[in-house]
C-alpha cells in the first residue's frame, strides 16, 4: 500500500455513500445537462453573453 492510501479508503467507507448520493440529487435538481459539467471544471453560465450575441456579428458561447 502507498502512503495515504489507508486513511484514503476509510474515509470513502464513511463518506463514500452520501457523496454517491449528493451526486443523484444533485444530477436531478440541475437545470441545464451541462451543469455539473461547469461546476467540475470551475465554469459558469453568463447570461450576459446572451444580449452581447444579439448585438455582436462573432458568437460567443455563455458556458464560460
Amino acid at each position: 500500500m502507498g502512503i495515504f492510501i489507508d486513511i484514503l479508503q476509510n474515509k470513502e467507507e464513511v463518506i463514500g455513500k452520501e457523496l454517491l448520493r449528493l451526486l443523484d440529487i444533485a444530477w436531478k435538481k440541475q437545470h441545464h445537462i451541462g451543469d455539473l459539467l461547469l461546476y467540475h471544471v470551475n465554469g459558469f453560465f453568463n447570461e450576459n453573453i446572451i444580449q452581447v450575441n444579439k448585438n455582436s456579428q462573432k458568437k460567443f458561447n455563455p458556458h464560460v
